[in-house]
Order: structure tokens, then sequence, then C-alpha cells
């Protein structure tokens, strides 16, 4: 287990370090659009600063998503013609043989498994939806990440990776309802005390 984490530890950087300086430039400039954009709803609107927050985050992370799974990946020639080759429906199966793999397919398995728990964490707060629509948008966006893949010559096809994703989705989520419950609780004792407070100051006669 510690070699799988070792594994996925330096997969993940590799994720990292494997975008370049242009495309680090170019996220940083698509989250000062954002912002910008967000800001300006803000002047018009009143947006709670936890629902703007959480749409920029999300956006950047998606976008970063889209960076690391496709745009920076390299490509390799692939006959169009045999497209169906490189799809794989074997849900089961190829989540079994990546567990009982080497290191790095475990590792692989555990990269899939955090990879849209930012966006099951965030999406919530941002949009004030539920689970089935957090869900379906991560299967919207899996679904974009391995058609692109597909199509693009940058990797495959497989069920497997929209399986383990949508899971990392609905995990963030529920993570998210557990802090939500953790702040509502620490806010309900000040709300209590700053309305004996208010009932308890002295009442000035006119």
């Amino acid at each position: 287990m510690a070699e799988t984490l070792r594994m996925t530890y330096y997969m993940l950087w590799s994720y990292v370090f494997r975008i370049g300086a242009a495309w680090w430039f170019c996220l940083m400039c698509f989250s000062l659009c954002v912002g910008s954009i967000l800001l300006a709803v803000q002047h018009k609107r009143d947006v709670p600063l936890r629902r703007l927050i959480a749409w920029q985050l999300l956006a950047v992370y998606v976008a970063a998503v889209l960076v690391c799974t496709v745009f920076s990946r390299g490509g390799y020639v692939r006959n169009y013609a045999n497209l169906v080759k490189h799809v794989n429906f074997d849900l089961v199966g190829t989540i079994v043989s990546r567990l009982r793999g080497p290191y790095n397919l475990r590792a692989e398995v555990l990269l899939n498994l955090v990879m849209l728990f930012p966006v099951g964490f965030l999406l919530p707060p941002a949009t004030g939806r539920g689970l089935k629509d957090t869900l379906l948008v991560s299967v919207a966006l899996v679904l974009v990440v391995e058609f692109a893949q597909l199509l693009l010559a940058k990797g495959s096809f497989e069920l497997s990776d929209i399986a383990e994703n949508v899971l990392s989705a609905a995990v963030g989520y529920l993570a998210w309802k557990v802090f939500e419950l953790a702040i509502g609780r620490g806010e309900q004792p000040a709300r209590t005390a700053g309305r004996h407070a208010r009932h308890s100051e002295p009442k000035r006669s006119v």
C-alpha cells in the first residue's frame, strides 16, 4: 500500500510538472478572467462571497483537469478506421485487473478516485444544486475528457475511468454536506448568543 501511495504521489506531480510554463500561464490568465467576470457579477447582483469563491475555484480546477488530461498529454498516431479498438467497456474486469496489477495501475485507480473530488465538493456551494445534478455534471465532464482523449489520440475511452471519476465526485459531494453541517453547527451558537445579547439590551427611554 505504501508503494502504491508513493507511486500515486509521483504520478500526480508528474501531471503537474508536465503541463509546462505556457499552460500554467494560460491557466493564470483564465483564472484572472473568471475572477474579473465574477467581480462584475458581484457588483451588479448581491451574490454571496462563498458562492463566488466556489465558482472561481471550480472553473480553474475544471480547466486544470482538461489541460492535464487532454491538452498537455502527448498524442500518438492512430488509425481512426479501428477506433473501436481503443474503447474499453469492461468495467469490472478493468478495475479488478488494475487493483491486482503493479503499483502504477493501482496508483491510476487512486488518481481517478480523487480527480473529481474537488468538483463534487465545490459544485454544491457554487450552484446550490443537489447530488443528482452534481453527478450529471461530473458525468458530462468525464465524457468530454474521455471522448477528447479518444478522438485526439491522447488515450483510450474506458468505462472504468468514468465510474471511478463519478464515484470521486459523489464522495466530494458527501464531504461538502458534512462540511456544511459542521459549519452550520458552529454558526448556530453564535447566532443564538447574538439574539440573547439583543434581547438583554436595556430599552432606552424616549
